[in-house]
């Protein structure tokens, strides 16, 4: 349709600017619109050439993280360790920086070890957390999230027999599906690790946000995790408990609008909204 031709109609556009850079002369590219629209627009542009010129962007010295300092709109650069690149681990037609996006609520865009997250102050930091603890479980490492338990946009369940690495197998594509269905991330953390059973956290904005919706995902989720978990004469276990406090609010909550990756393809050139969904 008409973004995907523009999307086409942007890339030749750079891809003549950067025949001119390639020459050495200056290129400049405006981009109007709202602010959270320019800043989407602007870490889509910064992808592209990241993704056709690898290193394009330097990875500081001091560490692999350039932070836009203030509670103001701005943009982070992460730069990921390791072998594997954030953008290719996709499924469910979606990739991982799309939850990204959909569960921290900043703009996200990865190339390869590069990560691009644009927002506000709160929604890069929620960005930079919920990025950290997705690359831990790509990694097969357990994160510790110390007040999981009482942060309203996070919902924690005890698994009482199986030890994460087994869970992790036996729920991969049911989890991948869950995730993505309610625009959450899922992981397993440490902070329950007692003879090797491990506690389940999910995590995003929506669970801050609609309580209705927050509800049928916990039951969802202990619905797996009790299907999941079974003793050694087969009987299945039931999981001993799972928290979500829900977030005490004004009627101002229920309007703040976030971007939502996987509802909107051409979200870098309109201000993100919940109508859009």
């Amino acid at each position: 349709g008409g973004a995907k031709e523009m999307m086409t109609e942007m890339e030749d556009f750079l891809e003549i600017s950067l025949n001119h850079l390639r020459a050495g002369a200056a290129t400049e590219l405006g981009i109007f619109g709202l602010p959270k629209a320019r800043l989407a627009a602007q870490i889509k542009i910064m992808c592209i050439i990241e993704d056709k010129y690898a290193g394009f962007y330097r990875k500081p010295k001091e560490g692999g993280c350039e932070v836009k300092q203030g509670d103001g709109l701005g943009i982070d650069k992460v730069w990921l360790d390791g072998d594997a690149d954030f953008e290719d681990s996709a499924d469910m037609g979606n990739s991982r920086a799309g939850l990204l996006q959909d569960a921290a609520g900043c703009f996200t865009e990865a190339a390869g070890k590069l990560v691009f997250l644009a927002g506000n102050g709160a929604e890069r930091s929620r960005g930079r957390e919920y990025l950290d603890w997705m690359v831990r479980g790509q990694k097969r490492i357990l994160p510790h999230v110390d007040n999981a338990d009482s942060r309203p946009e996070m919902l924690t369940i005890n698994v009482t027999l199986a030890p994460a690495e087994v869970l992790r197998k036996r729920l991969q594509a049911d989890l991948q599906s869950l995730c993505h269905k309610y625009r959450v991330i899922a992981f397993f953390d440490n902070d329950k690790e007692i003879d090797g059973k491990p506690r389940l956290i999910l995590a995003g904005q929506m669970l801050a946000r609609q309580e209705a919706s927050a509800t049928e995902l916990l039951n969802d989720a202990r619905w797996l995790v009790d299907s999941s978990s079974w003793d050694e004469w087969g009987k299945s276990k039931k999981t001993q408990g799972a928290t979500w406090n829900a977030p005490a609010r004004d009627a101002n909550d229920w309007r703040l609008a976030t971007p939502s990756h996987s509802s909107m393809p051409s979200r870098w050139l309109a201000a993100p909204s919940h109508s859009s969904r």
